[in-house]
């Protein structure tokens, strides 16, 4: 028999913009029994550290389930030779982040790796409250792209998957979330999200359509319907 499904989540800031999460508490459990074996199920913390410049300095994870703990450390700047030497033996079980950043015009670029291992490479481009971040992985295929802009007093999220064909947008509005579009290949999901005068939820709508296969040229299509054209070169 399936679990009953439950979806909890807590998260703790550090700063009012909620950008540097100091702990996060999630659980998500769901079943699909009996129409298949799929199966959520997922109990975990999260406590993160960060240093003066506001960058991560440590994260640690502990699973619920397998009552393990995972230790990350983070460094910048510094090759992963030297960032091991600053560790002591008693972190010989976690995992070692370096990035390394450069500039190249006008564009931020971040190379990261754990364990020596590259993680890939993240471009970063800023023009006035406009943000566009390229992630592309270890082997140099782009892996996502995010882009931030503000538009008639509307703060605007768009983050693009190309492996998935899927395009998610979000909508905020004085610090709230308004409206929610994903696009992939398959749906066209798209929730609005009601507050009352003081700025309580009072209500969601949710509207999804189907289709059996879209072509590309339909898809970027819809796409230019709900975000800025997404330039990557």
């Amino acid at each position: 028999m399936g679990k009953i499904p439950l979806r909890y989540s807590l998260y703790r800031y550090y700063d009012k913009e909620q950008q540097r999460p100091e702990y996060i508490r999630l659980i998500d459990r769901f079943s699909c029994y009996p129409l298949s074996d799929y199966t959520i199920d997922d109990n975990q913390e999260i406590r993160t550290s960060y240093n003066a410049d506001s960058k991560q300095s440590w994260m640690i994870c502990y699973d619920f389930k397998t009552k393990q703990w995972k230790r990350i450390c983070y460094f910048y700047d510094i090759s992963y030779q030297e960032a091991i030497k600053q560790l002591s033996r008693t972190d010989e079980e976690r995992d070692v982040v370096c990035a390394a950043t450069t500039m190249a015009g006008d564009t931020l670029i971040t190379d990261e790796s754990v364990n020596g291992a590259s993680l890939g490479i993240t471009k970063l481009l800023v023009a006035g409250t406009r943000k566009e971040e390229y992630k592309l992985d270890g082997s140099g295929t782009l892996d996502y792209v995010t882009i931030n802009y503000e538009e008639d007093d509307m703060h605007i999220e768009v983050r693009r998957v190309p492996s998935l064909q899927q395009t998610d947008s979000i909508y905020t509005e004085k610090g709230k979330e308004v409206r929610a579009v994903s696009i992939n290949e398959q749906i066209r999901m798209e929730t609005m999200l009601i507050y009352d005068l003081i700025g309580n939820l009072r209500g969601k709508v949710t509207k999804t359509k189907y289709k059996e296969k879209m072509s590309d040229e339909e898809f970027n299509k819809i796409l230019e319907n709900i975000a800025v054209p997404l330039n990557h070169n």
